[in-house]
């Protein structure tokens, strides 16, 4: 029984790792979709992404390969975004996770006595994947605030020139 609520606890962390991740990759780009066009989306993108790494066992520069892929083909298709765009919102999207999980989850986690698990079930995984949700949160939370547009950024960048 015990079994069956950390399969589950471990879903709904990969759809809510994957959804702050997606609504990042599109933050970054300026784009907002309504909340109900992103469900599906992020849906198809963990589902993907939970293949790729716990059914398949990709190593991690290759599951990261699929992840960035994998957002930048479903921001482009169900946005109808500029495919280059959505492969930026999802590198920079990705590099943010990776970037906090180097600098504040697993320093962090080994801080408090852990050690970093090497399969994907147990508490512990749980404790250093939710770790690794604080910075990309974080980031989207300070980008929605200020309403940073990278859109808009490069745009003005390049009318000074």
């Amino acid at each position: 029984m015990a079994n069956q609520y950390l399969i589950l606890v471990t879903c709904v962390l990969f759809y809510i790792s994957f959804f702050v991740g997606y609504q990042l990759a599109l933050t970054f780009i300026d784009f907002s979709p309504p909340m109900k066009r992103t469900i599906l989306p992020v849906l198809m993108v963990s589902v993907i992404a939970f293949i790729s790494k716990i059914c398949l066992g990709a190593s991690a520069p290759i599951h990261t390969i699929i992840v960035v892929i994998v957002y930048a083909g479903v921001i482009h298709i169900s946005n109808q975004t500029n495919i280059l765009f959505s492969l930026i919102g999802s590198l920079l999207s990705v590099i943010t996770l990776i970037f906090g999980s180097l600098i504040l989850a697993c320093p962090l986690f080994i801080e408090l006595g852990y050690t970093i698990p090497t399969n994907f079930n147990g508490v512990a995984w749980l404790f250093l994947a939710l770790l690794e949700l604080i910075v990309p949160a974080l980031v989207l939370i300070i980008l929605k605030i200020s309403k940073f547009s990278l859109i808009n950024y490069f745009s003005i960048t390049n009318k000074g020139n």
